[in-house]
């Protein structure tokens, strides 16, 4: 599971590697994105041919569907089923996105031993989760746009803390993942939606301020020796 993550450049570094330049677009720094809670998604839309930067909710919501409390329960989509769950494989075929990021929390432990660590790369450097988004429109003419994270197994940097993890995709399947024009089978997504090499990467422990999801600062990803309350 995926719970919280970090966009502390607003989505730039992601967005400048895939040559996305929008003055009308500016994104805050975040270091604590909880569900519901809106984030930088990228995607390209049915009637553009390049990808485009957009703020979408946190929380799935099929556009089949009556409730919109659902996208509380789909912030995640297990990569090993989501060509078959009815909630998710529609999106799959033709409603991909990318998530910039600097990195993501897991916690590890139970109850109120539980500490939490961010994950990211060991360069420091951005990268994109995978993603899928809907777009929801209720009866009064509401529309709402929402993303899930996909997710696959822990790979080793990951597993001594959790045993699931975000898809991270490689810069070289930016393209083939953005587009909705060539449907692609499950098969050939293989290499994709595997866990990302986890000597690229690293964690560290961080304070029990992420905790709240009110807290929104630099002082969430900053490591700590042990858990150290600030409020």
């Amino acid at each position: 599971m995926c719970g919280r993550f970090s966009q502390a450049d607003g989505g730039k570094g992601i967005l400048e590697h895939l040559g996305i330049f929008n003055a009308a677009f500016a994104a805050p720094a975040r270091y604590n994105i909880a569900p519901s809670q809106l984030a930088v998604v990228i995607r390209r839309l049915p009637d553009q041919n390049i990808p485009v930067a957009s703020l979408l909710r946190w929380g799935l919501i099929p556009h089949w569907a009556k409730d919109p409390m659902i996208g509380m329960r789909l912030i995640n989509a297990r990569s090993e089923t989501v060509a078959e769950k009815p909630s998710f494989r529609e999106a799959f075929v033709r409603r991909r996105c990318l998530i910039p990021t600097n990195g993501f929390y897991e916690w590890q432990g139970k109850g109120r031993d539980k500490q939490a660590y961010f994950i990211g790369m060991a360069d420091h450097q951005s990268f994109a989760i995978g993603g899928l988004w809907e777009s929801w429109q209720s009866s009064e003419t509401t529309r709402i746009e929402t993303f899930t994270i996909l997710t696959t197994r822990a790979n080793a940097c990951v597993a001594p803390i959790h045993d699931r993890m975000p898809v991270i995709v490689a810069c070289e399947h930016y393209a083939p993942w953005l587009d909705h024009g060539t449907p692609m089978p499950v098969c050939s997504m293989a290499g994709i939606l595997s866990p990302f090499p986890a000597a690229r990467m690293a964690s560290h422990p961080v304070s029990d301020w992420v905790n709240n999801p009110a807290h929104d600062s630099e002082l969430c990803v900053q490591p700590v020796d042990v858990q150290k309350p600030l409020w």
